[in-house]
């Protein structure tokens, strides 16, 4: 998106990035419903959908800013920065989680 320099090209490029979002999601949604028991999967659920809407909430600020200071393509770099970085710790919280419960492991799969 931070490429976009006409209305069609940022189009097209957000065209292609919800290409890319909704498999995600959809994966996500896929892991919480498989890693929690049925009983507790409503409140697993709720739990993700609050994050969705944290994140989104929290970035709204922060890249209003950005875009104030260095301009709209700035605030692309910088919200897929923030999502690198927010992916990059889940990933590590979950890999601390394996090697201190090693039977999790088999849940998320």
């Amino acid at each position: 998106m931070a490429l976009g320099q006409t209305p069609l090209q940022f189009a097209f490029l957000a065209f292609v990035a919800g290409l890319l979002c909704a498999p995600s999601i959809t994966a996500t949604v896929d892991a919480v419903s498989h890693a929690v028991g049925e009983k507790q999967r409503g409140e697993a659920m709720g739990w993700h959908s609050a994050a969705m809407t944290l994140g989104a909430a929290g970035a709204s600020p922060i890249l209003g800013v950005v875009i104030d200071t260095a301009g709209p393509s700035a605030a692309f770099v910088a919200a897929a920065s923030i999502g690198i970085v927010a992916g990059a710790g889940g990933l590590l919280g979950l890999t601390v989680r394996r090697r201190i419960r090693p039977e999790s492991h088999a849940v998320l799969h």
